[in-house]
């Protein structure tokens, strides 16, 4: 009689038992497993997906992101990125970093590995790192700033738009929007001044591509070499930028670039609004909310030369109800931060700094710059 005939399997001693044989998983087809787009395993099913071309042939997905079950902790991307030129860009250098805590990107001119993240910030006394969120599919490229200053320019990235995949590089990316910080207002990025701090690979590969001339590397060196210290400060190119202030901070970690080529750090009491016979005494009357702001130059006084102040341009995260009653009449949107008196319980003028507290962070050349946006016309209260 003819015994059936089975499959037969592959079968391995286990290390612990020579009585018992632990079958090992049978091997994908070779038709799968060779479904790679770039050394990037994608699996039948993406692999036959119709329409893969162009920018869409340099990853695997088409339209959003699928949904990801949690942060992905991989450092790897899928390809070597050839350029941060948005005029030089190829469909090759597009990456779908999604949920991703510190991708670790390849530049092709330059051997060193360079990991970026999205938000690090210690809570609790805990340090976190944010994922990129859903839909970070695009390039990553290099910002030329109109401002004269050699440490000026920043990386960003562009997010492409899934309809806008079958369009040309250049097509595709004017017509994406760049990745917004965690603020929810200003675009994610990276200054040139925290580059080369931090990111040598970057680096590098913006020196290679002379993006950054050898004399403007040599002056950022020698910034860093001395005190100046960009960490997790605030970077204005321009004393007249917005910039987003936690109103609880009275003394904000910023730094300014001047036109002349100074930087220089904001080291004193940004607001005293209120008087210090409140307890508990709060140099900003709040203990909560963000806002995006401006420095102006204002006539404060009538017969007294113009003086820096504050416009808040909008609250993007109103204070606390606790903080409210004060804060409300600091803080307005549209109008001059003031000051306030706890006695009285009334609002005063507009807050503005001494002459003294002016000349620390304001050189004559951004000084020249407010005169000429705002002392040509006259200012809102």
């Amino acid at each position: 009689m003819l015994l059936p005939v089975f499959p037969q399997r592959t079968f391995s001693l286990c290390a612990f038992s020579r009585l018992r044989r632990i079958p090992l998983p049978t091997p994908r087809p070779a038709s799968v497993r060779n479904c790679r787009v770039r050394g990037r395993f994608v699996g039948w099913r993406a692999w036959c997906s119709p329409g893969l071309r162009g920018i869409s042939s340099a990853t695997p997905y088409r339209g959003a992101h699928p949904k990801a079950k949690g942060p992905r902790s991989g450092h790897r991307t899928s390809r070597l990125l050839s350029s941060l030129d948005p005029n030089t860009l190829k469909a090759e250098d597009l990456v779908d970093i999604s949920g991703f805590v510190g991708p670790k990107l390849c530049f092709k001119l330059t051997s060193t590995r360079t990991s970026v993240r999205y938000r690090a910030a210690r809570k609790n006394g805990v340090f976190a790192v944010s994922p990129f969120p859903p839909g970070t599919r695009g390039f990553l490229y290099f910002r030329r700033s109109p401002h004269e200053h050699a440490a000026t320019g920043e990386i960003r990235f562009r997010i492409l738009r899934s309809e806008d995949a079958p369009l040309p590089v250049s097509e595709a990316f004017a017509l994406g929007s760049d990745l917004i910080s965690p603020d929810g207002i200003t675009p994610w990025r990276i200054h040139v001044l925290n580059v080369f701090q931090s990111y040598p690979g970057i680096r590098a590969q913006l020196v290679a591509e002379g993006h950054v001339s050898g004399a403007q590397a040599d002056q950022i060196d020698a910034i860093l070499a001395s005190s100046v210290k960009p960490g997790r400060a605030r970077i204005l190119e321009n004393i007249a930028d917005p910039f987003i202030w936690d109103l609880r901070n009275h003394q904000p970690n910023m730094l300014i670039l001047d036109q002349g080529g100074i930087i220089s750090r904001l080291n004193f009491n940004l607001v005293n609004a209120i008087t210090k016979d409140c307890v508990p005494y709060i140099p900003t009357g709040t203990c909560s909310g963000r806002a995006l702001v401006r420095f102006e130059l204002a006539k404060v006084e009538p017969d007294r030369e113009p003086k820096v102040v504050i416009r808040v341009l909008k609250i993007i995260e109103p204070p606390k109800p606790e903080d409210a009653e004060i804060a409300n009449e600091i803080f307005r949107e549209g109008e001059l931060v003031h000051k306030y008196n706890t006695l009285a319980r009334t609002r005063m003028g507009p807050w503005s700094t001494t002459r003294k507290a002016e000349d620390r962070f304001i050189t004559p050349s951004s000084r020249k710059v407010l005169e000429e946006m705002y002392l040509s016309k006259p200012a809102t209260p």
